[in-house]
């Protein structure tokens, strides 16, 4: 990949020459990101970089993306490894970097060399100032949801993340739904212990009225089940809503849990629709009660449900508009009112965006908040300060839950934090 040059009889001297000449080619470098090696390949022409192209990259799709995207346009545009890195996407920003400067090694370039001068950051503007029907705090799963939703009901929507993309703790998540699906479990035999467990729930004293009539509808469900083909797996939305309000040892408000296990089959349909395509069998992750979980055949995390929320967004033309590094401060009232949105945009700037129709909180928890963890923790004992980590995405911080509480809101169920102690939070 040398460029040519004369011939001496003495090696030793044609190898200093050697290492003295700039570089042309292609070379290839890798490094270590989150969670395993990055690798590019770099296009030299006389040590100006040409391209950086990266050829294998396992780091988190969602918050690997804008790295991707960005730092090897910035690295070729200004001739500089030195770039800062990508809010929320360190270890991502890094590897690109780190790899980078491998390959510059591999070609006999000294890295340092591409060193010098200021600090390079990404920049992105967002407007100070923007008028529409509904606000959405926090891109992640829900924030998505509801941007699509009320889009698609005609509102004009603006959508803010802090983070420099989108996905919250749902890119982070196994991906199964839990939704009852009759026609689907049926594919698998039911166990004995399986048949025990909807029994034993069948002969509990009902604690409420909402319990009650729950119950007597399972019961007329499950008779009905039993007589037509007693070994197929059996579920109802029943089933569902009941296992889970005694799993959440009866605390949980049951017309809540009713709501959501009623509505999730009909979410399983409309994902389906925009594109998420299931695969043709339930199972039973970790924590779960019942093999009720749907896992997406197309991706292999909770990525497939950013990604289908986005395609939908982009192909229906939707009038929703996305502010990434945009951080909400405060709630605007007015007349009682919640009316818009304070936020500080990704340079500092002061951002107001207003809402005709109201703002629509989907911040996430607080799980990687250690001070609001002590504050609200009720099972735990005051154990979970800094030496017990979390899986949550970093950003799961807690900010929204406070704004809220400071416009009027009332915080309930705040000390049910869970442990699940199933994945490592260092990777």
């Amino acid at each position: 990949m040398i460029k040519p040059f004369a011939v001496f009889t003495l090696s030793a001297f044609a190898l200093a020459c050697t290492s003295a000449l700039a570089a042309t080619g292609t070379y290839q470098g890798k490094a270590l990101g989150h969670n395993a090696e990055v690798e590019v390949a770099v296009t030299l022409d006389n040590d100006k970089i040409t391209n950086v192209q990266i050829l294998k990259n396992f780091e988190t799709p969602a918050v690997s993306e804008l790295p991707k995207k960005v730092i090897p346009q910035m690295i070729v545009d200004n001739q500089s490894l030195k770039v800062d890195r990508i809010s929320g996407a360190t270890f991502s920003s890094m590897a690109i970097l780190n790899a980078v400067k491998d390959a510059l090694k591999k070609a006999g370039v000294d890295p340092q060399k591409y060193m010098q001068g200021s600090r390079i950051a990404y920049k992105v503007s967002v407007p100070t100032k923007t008028d529409s029907d509904v606000v959405v705090v926090g891109g992640g799963g829900a924030g998505l949801s509801a941007a699509v939703a009320a889009a698609r009901k005609g509102a004009k929507v603006v959508l803010i993340e802090k983070m420099s993309f989108l996905g919250g703790n749902t890119v982070l998540a196994g991906g199964a739904l839990n939704a009852s699906d009759p026609a689907l479990e049926a594919k698998q035999k039911m166990s004995a212990g399986q048949r025990k467990m909807v029994e034993d729930l069948l002969k509990e004293e009902p604690k409420n009225e909402q319990q009650a009539k729950l119950l007597a509808s399972l019961k007329k469900q499950w008779d009905e089940a039993i007589k037509k083909d007693p070994d197929i797996l059996f579920d109802c939305p029943e089933l569902h809503a009941l296992q889970t309000y005694k799993a959440g040892d009866y605390v949980a408000d049951l017309a809540l849990i009713d709501k959501l296990s009623k509505l999730a089959p009909a979410t399983v349909e409309r994902l389906d629709k925009m594109g998420l395509k299931w695969n043709d069998f339930s199972s039973q992750y970790v924590g779960a009660i019942w093999p009720r979980c749907h896992d997406a055949a197309n991706y292999t995390s909770g990525q497939g449900y950013i990604d289908t929320f986005r395609h939908t967004i982009e192909k229906e033309k939707l009038p929703v508009t996305i502010l990434l590094q945009t951080k909400a401060d405060e709630l605007i009232k007015k007349d009682g009112r919640v009316v818009g949105v304070k936020a500080t945009g990704p340079n500092g700037e002061k951002v107001t965006l207003n809402a005709k129709k109201g703002v629509i909180m989907t911040s996430g928890g607080f799980g990687a908040n250690v001070e609001m963890r002590q504050k609200f923790d009720k099972l735990w004992g005051g154990k979970l300060g800094k030496n017990i980590g979390t899986t949550n995405s970093r950003a799961i911080t807690g900010e929204g839950i406070l704004m809220a509480e400071k416009a009027g809101a009332g915080l309930v169920d705040m000390g049910y934090i869970q442990l699940l102690p199933v994945t490592d939070p260092e990777n």
